[in-house]
């Protein structure tokens, strides 16, 4: 049996009690995040010299699949991800060591000012390095350099490390939803 996976924003007590009722379980909460971008200050400079960041070309996704497997200890569901690809501007983008994926994020566009940044992670076996920091960084400096205004992503709320990361770089808390799944 294929099990159902939706979300529900927690100020919808409404929509919570329908779901419970209707055989659905808790199974974690999402935070939502948002960034605003602020103007950089004169002579900043953002982007690194020696960026190591690239597009991941999406017509073969089967390397992008093992690493986001080894980055998540699980690998995020294929129609989730090819859903998010369907999306004219959105793109992969990943940071490779010796020719190996490291880290990566997703990236599409939400509306005309706000991007969501999606699906970052990195393989444990390159963890500690900034490599995460590093793509997310030059993702996000080259949303600001075409006119977008803000990010947006979602984070499961036990999930510290990547939120001590997130509020590093300015994203804030705006949401909580719950998880639901029904089997």
């Amino acid at each position: 049996m294929n099990e159902f996976k939706t979300f529900v924003d927690v100020k919808d007590i409404d929509k919570l009690n329908e779901f419970y009722k209707n055989g659905f379980y808790a199974s974690g909460e999402m935070l939502v995040m948002e960034k605003v971008f602020v103007e950089k200050p004169e002579g900043y400079v953002e982007k690194f010299k020696d960026s190591m960041v690239e597009k991941y070309d999406t017509e073969n996704l089967t390397e992008y699949l093992n690493a986001n497997a080894k980055g998540f200890k699980k690998q995020d569901p294929l129609e989730d991800i090819l859903d998010e690809l369907s999306n004219p501007n959105s793109a992969i983008y990943v940071l490779r060591v010796k020719g190996k994926i490291a880290a990566s994020v997703t990236v599409w566009d939400r509306d005309e000012e706000t991007i969501s940044t999606e699906n970052i992670f990195c393989v444990p076996k390159y963890r500690g390095k900034g490599y995460a920091t590093r793509v997310l960084s030059e993702t996000l400096c080259e949303a600001r350099d075409r006119g977008i205004k803000k990010a947006r992503l979602t984070v499961y709320a036990n999930d510290t490390p990547a939120i001590l990361m997130y509020l590093k770089f300015g994203y804030k808390i705006t949401g909580i939803y719950q998880e639901f799944m029904h089997e």
